[in-house]
């Protein structure tokens, strides 16, 4: 925890008031254009008790952290270059609209002040990489159609620099080999602020494709019903759909275990009630099932085997709970199911006990669509957490209900996908599936379809007898009674066979088979920080509007109105000012500015020293 705080938290002296400017400079910065009113910032004390509070309780081990690292973390590096360093009056970005977004990573993320500890200079590719989360540029390659003059001075570099240089500085940010520190550092700092959920966490393994030359393991993808080539991206959310955490794992991934790590996870973060962990029924099984209750780890999922037709007996009286979820009524009813999980045997040279049988309880719900008519059924073990169970059906199908919204939206919007700079090297997972053994199962299956055959031809064919009553020793009774008594015999011997072999062996004991390679993922963890890292700012920016904007069903169309505003942007010693251009209906004009005061009461403050501020009005030039 100590080492998250040093390297994403900033230090009190971020939001220390300035001394008193003059009036007269106040007066010539309002009488500079029209619009909304300027704030009087003089009294910029009152914006200081955002955070002060965690400063107050962690002084000291924030002082010891700074001062003396821990051992394994990173130095920190020095940046010679600040953001938004260069002085010039009002010029026009149409990237200006990007800026909410930058003030909200700035003011509540810390987000600056983290990644210029981190990586220095680096910041620069950091924020070219916020420009692409938000205006949905899906590559460094399209950047060429950015305006250069224009991105750079909404992002505080000056001017965009030319493809050659983005990718020496992404190379020279991805060579400190600090990714997998960021996105912990990310994940840990996030949870310590409040910024995410801690009541419902979702998860769910989503296909990074790779068509890439090389031999990669086979994820699955679930739209074409197929192995496909790439990685599975195993994303945490909460009940509001903002990114707790995620880890890329080769293949298909392991769901089971990321759930289980996720439980520890939050037990060492110090979680006093622990989150609901929902995931699909990739995750079913006794023995998953089992470790969860064991551990201590409330879930709920779906019941991957249950019996349909015992579903669609049970009598309408019985869901006596109801519940309406984005404009469909369900029924409900609960039952108990009773789990008995045999431990596994214990070879005898082992010389060891065996644990007994674990006997635990888990509450069904069965879920009964009354617009589709089906009925389906989930399982769920929630400890102390005492839920109801509305509770536990709302918690399942507000993440796989209707849609996938959350990811579905994260995919279209912005660029979820994209994998800079790939690079691969040797797998530490080299085993495959027995190909031996995948032979001698084509094989058996050929020799049942010939035994079915055999057998009815028997059943039609009767025995031939002579005339003295005995069987004649060439009719086709006794020929087809022969073969199968070859094709049986021939069965069994291909299953003792079988039975021999390992179920998986390494590809390096195969003469022609080529060794998996794995991706390296070090540009796709620094990009995925920062899209997260967006995804999260917008689902603060839209809680934000909701007081003020009472259009549900627009609210999300009004943000990314803001989001793609074009504006101006002024920067001096102090202040760095952006102006958006008002949007044209009164009630998105009105959020609209209520928005940018609220941003601007933040206090948002860059490393260097300049206070950030974002207004609504007519342009200034």
């Amino acid at each position: 925890m100590r080492s998250c705080i040093a390297i994403l938290t900033s230090t009190s002296a971020a939001l220390a008031p300035r001394p008193a400017s003059s009036k007269r400079c106040a007066k010539r910065e309002q009488a500079e254009g029209e619009g909304q009113a300027e704030l009087d910032w003089d009294a910029e004390a009152r914006f200081e008790l955002d955070e002060p509070a965690i400063e107050e309780t962690l002084s000291a081990a924030l002082a010891l952290s700074e001062a003396t690292p821990p051992a394994g973390e990173p130095s920190a590096e020095v940046a010679s270059e600040q953001p938004y360093a260069q002085a010039h009056d009002w010029e026009d970005s149409r990237y200006a609209g990007i800026f909410p977004i930058l003030m909200v990573l700035i003011s509540q993320w810390h987000w600056l002040s983290g990644v210029m500890r981190l990586f220095g200079n680096g910041w620069k590719l950091f924020m070219v990489f916020a420009l692409m989360g938000v205006c949905n540029i899906r590559s460094i390659e399209q950047l060429k159609h950015v305006r250069r003059d224009e991105a750079g001075r909404i992002l505080g570099i000056g001017t965009l620099a030319c493809l050659e240089t983005l990718w020496g500085w992404f190379h020279e940010v991805a060579k400190h080999g600090r990714a997998a520190v960021l996105v912990a550092a990310f994940s840990d700092d996030q949870l310590q602020r409040g910024l995410v959920g801690t009541d419902v966490w979702f998860t769910d393994g989503h296909l990074l494709p790779y068509t890439g030359m090389h031999k990669v393991h086979a994820s699955y993808h679930t739209q074409r019903r197929m192995p496909t080539p790439g990685q599975t991206n195993l994303v945490t959310c909460d009940a509001r759909g903002r990114v707790v955490c995620f880890e890329i794992q080769e293949g298909k991934g392991d769901l089971r275990g990321r759930i289980l790590a996720l439980g520890e996870y939050a037990r060492e973060q110090g979680l006093g009630v622990m989150p609901l962990q929902v995931f699909d029924r990739e995750g079913d099984g006794l023995e998953f099932f089992s470790t969860l209750v064991a551990t201590d780890t409330p879930f709920v999922t779906w019941e991957k085997n249950a019996d349909a037709a015992r579903l669609r007996g049970l009598e309408e009286e019985r869901f006596t709970e109801t519940l309406t979820l984005n404009g469909t009524e369900y029924r409900l009813l609960e039952e108990e199911k009773a789990c008995l999980y045999p431990p596994k045997p214990v070879p005898p040279e082992a010389d060891a006990e065996s644990a007994p049988a674990h006997r635990f309880k888990l509450r069904r719900v069965v879920i009964w669509n009354l617009r589709t008519g089906h009925r389906t059924s989930v399982v769920c073990w929630d400890g102390d957490l005492a839920l109801t169970t509305v509770a536990i059906t709302t918690a399942m199908l507000s993440r796989w209900g209707a849609s996938e919204n959350t990811f579905k939206h994260l995919q279209e919007q912005h660029p979820y996908h994209y994998h800079p700079g790939f690079g691969v090297s040797e797998s530490e997972k080299q085993d495959i599936a027995n190909p031996a053994i995948k032979a001698i199962d084509a094989r058996r299956l050929a020799l049942k379809t010939q035994l079915n055959r055999l057998y009815k031809q028997q059943t039609k064919c009767k025995p031939g007898i002579k005339k003295d009553g005995t069987l004649r020793a060439n009719s086709k009774h006794r020929r087809i009674a022969a073969e199968i008594a070859a094709a049986e015999a021939e069965l069994a011997r291909l299953k003792d066979e079988r039975d021999q072999l390992p179920e998986r062996v390494d590809v390096g004991t195969l003469s022609d088979y080529r060794s998996f390679q794995a991706i390296d993922n070090e540009g796709k963890n620094l990009f995925d920080v920062v899209t997260s890292s967006v995804w999260n700012a917008r689902c603060q920016l839209i809680d934000w509007l909701e007081p003020v904007y009472a259009k549900d069903s627009d609210r999300v169309d009004l943000l990314y109105a803001i989001l793609n505003c074009h504006g101006w942007i002024r920067s001096d010693g102090r202040w760095v000012v952006v102006r958006l251009e008002p949007l044209q209906q009164p009630a998105r004009r009105a959020a609209q500015e209520q928005l940018c005061r609220k941003l601007t009461g933040l206090g948002a403050r860059i490393p260097g020293g300049k206070w950030l501020r974002i207004e609504v009005g007519d342009a200034p030039l």
